[in-house]
């Protein structure tokens, strides 16, 4: 911990020293960003929440695999970019009517009703005994999707890195700031 101290002090210092758009600064926020994905990607691949918790199973009536690794659009739409001396994380992926966040749904959970009609279609991989009106299509009344966070937020939408990540962000930094490690 004392070790971890001593370079996010030096990391600091040196920050400081720099003006907020000067090309060493730039490196380094660039390479705290390149951290933040890389970790998001690896829970989507682990199915792990960023605190290390095994995200919930899928349904097996519906589909088997790993859960948010269907398609890979999730997964593959994560950006974590720079914007002057900040980082912005996340997706811009929406749901197919356009009206949530596909992100937000999945990071918090939701219970998803069809705005009008019966029942919602979704279209997969059927597995169980369940009525269909066609091969591959069956109609919902109501379905929760659980919770499975992928990214380092608490349930009010504040970053909470886990040490590991921020041990990790603070070194790619200290390296692109050409800091002793």
């Amino acid at each position: 911990m004392v070790k971890f101290q001593l370079l996010a002090d030096q990391v600091e210092a040196r920050l400081r020293q720099l003006s907020s758009d000067s090309p060493e600064v730039r490196r380094a926020v660039d390479a705290f960003a390149r951290v933040l994905r890389t970790r998001i990607q690896m829970g989507f691949r682990t199915g792990r929440s960023p605190s290390g918790a095994a995200w919930k199973p899928l349904n097996p009536f519906f589909r088997v695999g790993q859960p948010l690794r269907d398609t890979g659009r999730l997964y593959g739409s994560i950006q974590a970019r720079r914007v002057g001396d900040a980082v912005l994380v996340g997706t811009n992926l929406r749901t197919p009517d356009g009206h949530h966040s596909l992100g937000a749904i999945h990071q918090f959970g939701a219970t998803v009703e069809p705005m009008e009609g019966p029942g919602q279609t979704y279209r997969g991989r059927l597995l169980g005994p369940i009525r269909t009106a066609s091969k591959g299509t069956i109609f919902l009344k109501r379905a929760v999707i659980p919770a499975r966070p992928f990214m380092p937020m608490d349930a009010t939408g504040r970053v909470n890195l886990p040490p590991s990540w921020a041990q990790s962000a603070l070194q790619a930094m200290a390296r692109a700031l050409e800091l002793p490690a």
